[in-house]
């Protein structure tokens, strides 16, 4: 007699600790304020994360071999321009429709996605980076709260 064994797709979750960006900069230069103001070494990402229907998230990344940490910022939110049909004087409208990677988070501007086995060290990078000149704030979000995690998986 065969026995069938199922894993759970929550085996496959890393554990990782997020910081939540309020910012009104581009992405860009929010990982170069990150990179000089807060010690971090950022560069942009080969791959980007897709939601589909030609929805992407750009990626900064850095990974510290020293202290074998990973870095990953990315914007929590993206806005697309769409054609629309319209009844009228014009044959299309454009209408922006904006795209989260967090839902339930859409007031936050970016993440920083950190892989690490410090646990002090969220705390430390939040007090730093709420002492920066263009971050309005910066704080912890557990994961686990999140019901749209599996979009944190990159």
């Amino acid at each position: 007699m065969l026995t069938t064994h199922k894993i759970s797709a929550e085996l496959y979750l890393e554990s990782f600790e997020l910081i939540a960006l309020h910012s009104s900069l581009e992405d860009y230069a929010m990982a170069y304020t990150l990179n000089q103001e807060g010690g971090l070494q950022l560069k942009r990402g080969t791959k980007d994360q897709s939601l589909g229907d030609g929805i992407s998230f750009s990626l900064y990344e850095w990974v510290d071999e020293v202290s074998d940490n990973h870095y990953t910022l990315f914007a929590n939110h993206r806005s697309m321009e769409h054609n629309q049909k319209a009844d009228g004087l014009f044959d299309e409208d454009i209408a922006t429709v904006t795209h989260h990677l967090i839902e339930e988070r859409k007031e936050v501007d970016y993440f920083l996605k950190i892989e690490t086995d410090q646990a002090d060290l969220v705390e430390k990078m939040v007090k730093k980076f709420n002492g920066l000149p263009n971050v309005v704030t910066a704080y912890r979000i557990y994961a686990d709260t999140l019901k749209s995690k599996k979009n944190l998986i990159f």
